[in-house]
């Protein structure tokens, strides 16, 4: 599935500011990001921005694009977990493919190619886990497209390394949200913030957005008070707390049917789930899978 990225109205071409781009805060690590962007922008090789799901990347690749001598072309979005793009891509522009390390050994190829092609394709944006470089690093991804990617890594800090940005962020989202529910803007009170600021963020910035929509949505007041947002983050913990769990079981259920499926042939389960040696086995610790009476 593709489709065209949409970025904030005049920010194509117009500045070499990454905040003119969409990306929000004043922290170290902001600072730091911006700096590495501004720096890329006007190459044409390929980026990859690893970080936690929802720190980010996303938007820092499309900030990328924004700011660089081709950002009037195109942008694409691909995610890795979708069927192969049909019919080719564009000669010119840019496009993020999310979730990179999740990509199939025959995607794999084709990405290299593009990746390899720069002049003659677009230029390849790509995000992954913090944990892919090592992966690609062991020799459990395409070579020569790994080569490509991690010439360029960019990290995306979590929302933990960063709360200084969380007011600034939260005040960002309630004026954005303001616009799409139409509704006068909501002053986030010192006690909300406050609130936001204490929060643990294990989804990042995207988790942060969520609260302070779902916060809105039902607040009717001038200014949305500390006990609202608390409420509501009580509510994502808890959904929180039982997704974790789920995703758990379903994470070792996979491991043990790949183990099944491959009579306990540790490289064959490896590579089913799109793991290393290495990560299938701590992988399995992690579980407590016992790997070697599993062989046996």
């Amino acid at each position: 599935m593709t489709r065209e990225a949409s970025l904030a109205a005049g920010s194509r071409g117009e500045s070499s500011d990454p905040r003119r781009a969409g990306l929000v805060g004043s922290s170290a690590a902001i600072r730091r990001l911006e700096s590495q962007l501004r720096g890329l922008a006007a190459l044409p090789f390929p980026v990859l921005f690893t970080g936690e799901p929802g720190s980010g990347r996303r938007r820092a690749a499309q900030a990328l694009h924004a700011i660089g001598p081709w950002a009037d072309a195109p942008l694409l979005e691909f995610d890795a977990r979708d069927a192969l793009p049909q019919g080719g891509l564009a000669a010119r522009g840019a496009v993020i493919l999310a979730n990179v390390e999740a990509l199939s050994s025959d995607a794999q190829s084709l990405w290299s190619r593009i990746a390899r092609g720069r002049a003659l394709g677009p230029r390849l944006l790509a995000t992954a886990s913090p944990a892919f470089p090592l992966r690609a690093r062991e020799g459990g991804f395409d070579p020569e497209l790994a080569a490509a990617l991690l010439r360029f890594e960019v990290q995306v800090a979590p929302l933990r390394q960063r709360r200084g940005d969380i007011a600034e962020l939260a005040r960002h989202f309630a004026a954005e949200i303001a616009r799409e529910l139409a509704r006068p803007e909501q002053r986030l009170s010192e006690g909300a913030l406050a609130a936001l600021r204490d929060a643990s963020w294990l989804g990042n910035v995207a988790e942060l957005r969520g609260v302070v929509e779902r916060t809105l949505a039902f607040s009717m007041g001038d200014e949305v008070s500390g006990e609202e947002v608390e409420a509501v983050l009580g509510e994502v913990r808890l959904s929180v707390a039982v997704l974790r769990e789920r995703r758990r079981i379903e994470e070792r259920d996979a491991l043990l049917r790949a183990l099944e499926s491959h009579g306990g042939n540790i490289a064959r389960a490896a590579q089913q789930l799109g793991r290393s040696r290495a990560a299938l086995y701590r992988l399995a610790e992690k579980h407590g899978i016992a790997l070697s009476r599993r062989r046996a």
